[in-house]
């Protein structure tokens, strides 16, 4: 009878613990700024940062036109009212990798081979 009464007890206590409360909250920033592919999410008003709906960076100068903004920095264009210099988008670079899929231990390999080598010259 005790024996019972203590499994119950146990059986209550763990199905109690598996059944607490671990909510994960995931917290949301209040703005989002700029524009795809130049999202981000701010927690400030996005007025605060000096960059461009396009992902320029601003010149604080006032404008309606393209032309007004060109005379002060070539590579600019005028949106919203500002000038905004043009975002400058670096190319991707891709590197071949040396894996050889067969050998999976590649670069271990390698890394012997030279351990080796440079003992050999070191004596």
């Amino acid at each position: 009878m005790l024996v019972s009464l203590v499994l119950l007890l146990l059986s209550a206590l763990t199905a109690h613990a598996g059944h607490a409360n671990h909510s994960i909250v995931k917290r949301q920033a209040k703005f989002m700024c700029g524009n795809d592919p130049y999202k981000f999410p701010s927690d400030v008003p996005c007025s605060v940062y000096t960059l461009c709906p396009n992902g320029g960076v601003k010149l604080f100068i006032g404008c309606s036109t393209n032309l007004q903004c060109q005379i002060h920095h070539p590579e600019s264009v005028c949106i919203d009212n500002c000038c905004c210099t043009l975002p400058r988008v670096m190319e991707t670079t891709t590197y071949q990798i040396l894996y050889d899929s067969a050998t999976p231990h590649n670069y271990l390999t390698t890394f012997w081979i030279a351990f080796v080598a440079l003992l050999y010259l070191a004596v």
